[in-house]
């Protein structure tokens, strides 16, 4: 079995021929097309038989690009070890075939003239995606491929379990391609409106994010006016009128910023305890703090601010939220959730409540997301929905942790302006991904024609 220090041998030479050849990387498959091109196949698991035969895992590749060189990274998700077969059509090149993922790949028959990169394993060199193209993974492996190739991704194709074979035969145009995805919506016109946000950074801990407030614009935080928040609060809401923040964990808590203290607003023995706080906003008609839970069945909280006591407004009814805020414009609060796609719980959804708790709509989005951008469904630390006249902000802060695997990426923020009506959401600022360009290290080839999984090198 193949070091992980020796595994990138082969890319840091294609990395360095890639240079000489073609300079800097192309941005995206829609400048001039190159000679060379680089595909994507990611599975989750093969297929296990084959007409009547049980086998082990297997999975075939058809790749017909007439006069194109091409370099193929194959991929099976989680605990999948699978067996490769790869059909070159007529005048198809097959440069090299990157086989990546967590257990053993291999290629059934290697194509004339290609070299195997095995970049498998659970070590730091290891290359993994997802069969999902919004997956952490699969973002993750299309800017290493993207960085050390310096090749765009021509094609990306992810499927649950392959029923026949997957054939490339084409360039997609598809802009979740681009390894910056997503990228600002340059054609719109974003109004120029201030408003009063956090600024989230990751803290010392993996899971951990740290908060500063102040002024924001679309186009990002205005970082001469971002005043640091002790102590750790998952989420925060701002009375304009008295200019008091508020912050939450398990507790609600009034913020003097000055002194740096913090006072709570504890709860008396008339309303039930809090279960799973998941949303913080600051009714400004009312005066009063809006709490939302998700224990249980989950409630709507109220503290009024001239009373000092504490109310429930309704049950949620096992609604699962992860942020909360009041738009004065709607005289309405609007919350987030993550709907069910089929497989997890992955799509932004809008809900609407009015002053007493009812839902009074629910609307899925409608944007350029990833999966993790707006954390687990129980998670909003890291989300912000702010109202801005009549439209509504939705900020995202990800500290790059990825729970699923333990790896760390780039943090991002990314500011969405949010037609609640519509269900548009579009992208006006992101934070600036760090460019760090991997050392071309050694990778040692495979010379075989023929490798499979069960065989021990």
């Amino acid at each position: 079995m193949l070091t992980g220090q020796l595994r990138f041998v082969v890319l840091g030479l294609f990395v360095l021929c890639s240079s000489l050849s073609h300079g800097s990387r192309c941005a995206t498959a829609d400048d001039q097309t190159p000679s060379r091109e680089l595909h994507v196949v990611c599975i989750y698991e093969g297929s296990t038989r084959t007409g009547a035969a049980i086998h082990g895992e297997r999975a075939t590749v058809s790749v017909e690009r007439p006069g194109k060189s091409v370099v193929l990274f194959l991929g099976a998700c989680s605990e999948h070890s699978v067996t490769w077969e790869v059909l070159v059509g007529k005048d198809t090149k097959i440069e090299s075939i990157i086989l990546g993922g967590q257990k053993k790949q291999a290629v059934k028959e290697l194509p004339d003239g290609a070299k195997l990169v095995e970049a498998f394993g659970r070590d730091q060199n290891a290359l993994m995606g997802d069969y999902k193209l919004t997956a952490l993974q699969t973002r993750r492996l299309i800017r290493q491929l993207v960085d050390r190739m310096e090749l765009p991704v021509s094609s990306y194709f992810g499927v649950y379990q392959p029923k026949g074979t997957i054939h490339i035969t084409d360039v997609r145009n598809d802009p979740k391609l681009d390894p910056d995805f997503p990228q600002v919506d340059l054609k719109e016109k974003f109004p120029e409106t201030s408003f009063r946000a956090v600024h989230f950074v990751p803290g010392r801990h993996p899971h951990e994010m740290a908060a500063a407030v102040g002024e924001y614009t679309l186009q990002g935080p205005q970082l001469d006016t971002l005043k640091t928040v002790k102590g750790r609060y998952a989420h925060f809401a701002f009375d304009p009128d008295a200019r008091q923040w508020y912050g939450m964990n398990r507790s609600v808590f009034a913020l003097d910023l000055k002194q740096q203290t913090a006072t709570e607003l504890p709860l008396d023995m008339d309303v039930p305890e809090f279960s799973h706080p998941c949303g913080l906003a600051f009714d400004s008609k009312r005066k009063r703090v809006v709490v939302a839970t998700h224990g249980g069945e989950g409630f709507l909280y109220a503290y009024s601010v001239g009373d000092q006591k504490w109310s429930v407004l309704a049950s949620l009814d096992s609604l699962d939220l992860n942020n909360l805020c009041y738009s004065t414009h709607h005289d309405a609060y609007f919350s987030m959730m993550l709907d069910y796609d089929g497989n997890a719980h992955t799509i932004p959804t809008l809900i609407r409540l009015d002053t007493t708790g009812a839902v009074t709509s629910r609307q899925r989005l409608i944007g350029p997301f990833v999966e993790g951008m707006f954390g687990g469904r129980h998670q909003g630390g890291g989300v912000q929905l702010l109202p801005l006249d009549e439209q509504l902000v939705l900020i995202s802060s990800t500290s790059g942790y990825d729970p699923n695997d333990g790896s760390r990426s780039d943090p991002a923020t990314f500011i969405f302006h949010v037609d609640p009506k519509l269900g548009f959401a579009r992208l006006s600022w992101k934070s600036a991904r760090t460019q760090s360009k991997p050392k071309a290290t050694s990778l040692k080839e495979t010379n075989t024609s023929r490798i499979e999984p069960s065989q021990e090198k």
